[in-house]
């Protein structure tokens, strides 16, 4: 056998996205393959600022919401409520019947079941490992008849794309008629 040298990359470089590629083609042999592709949203403020973000990926019928970040000062102002409404309908449009994801933060626990997200599974540290009481919760959301429902819910200076007809809602920070704009079939990322 050669030799084969193993190392840690630092900021990969790519790699990653290399590696699940590897992977999800190896897998094609393997088992009847659904559509597999990554998606990134973004919520920005007037000044074109990112305010918030999510970063998604299918495979095999599920929605994995990788990342859901919203900037400290925009919390509870109905950013992330959009973006994961969003990623649903976007999830439905590629035929997903579930989606799922996981965090360790309980105020994240709670906006998630909000949403209707379950508990699925569940990694804790007992008192003796570091950190104490950690805990992970993994959670999940079937789509009734596969479309989860669309809620508007105004943001200011924010998009909500959880409508079913390829347009999203601008909600200006000022009082004005509502503006759409088309969302694109396939999203950056």
């Amino acid at each position: 056998m050669a030799e084969v040298i193993i190392s840690v990359e630092e900021g990969c470089g790519g790699l990653a996205e290399k590696l699940e590629s590897e992977l999800l083609a190896s897998l094609a042999g393997e088992l009847e393959q659904s559509l597999n592709t990554g998606f990134t949203l973004s919520a920005k403020n007037g000044e074109g600022e990112v305010v918030g973000g999510l970063v998604a990926s299918t495979s095999y019928g599920w929605l994995l919401v990788k990342i859901l970040w919203v900037e400290e000062s925009q919390r509870n102002s109905g950013i992330g409520h959009s973006l994961m409404k969003a990623a649903e309908a976007k999830a439905v449009g590629l035929n997903c019947h579930s989606v799922w994801l996981d965090t360790s933060s309980p105020k994240a626990y709670q906006f998630y079941s909000k949403l209707g997200y379950e508990v699925f599974g569940k990694l804790g540290n007992t008192d003796t490992q570091f950190p104490s009481g950690h805990c992970r919760w993994f959670m999940k959301k079937v789509f009734s008849n596969q479309h989860p429902t669309p809620t508007a819910h105004p943001v200011s200076g924010c998009y909500n794309a959880a409508r079913f007809d390829n347009t999203v809602e601008h909600f200006p920070t000022h009082p004005s008629p509502l503006v759409t704009q088309p969302i694109p079939d396939s999203l950056p990322g």
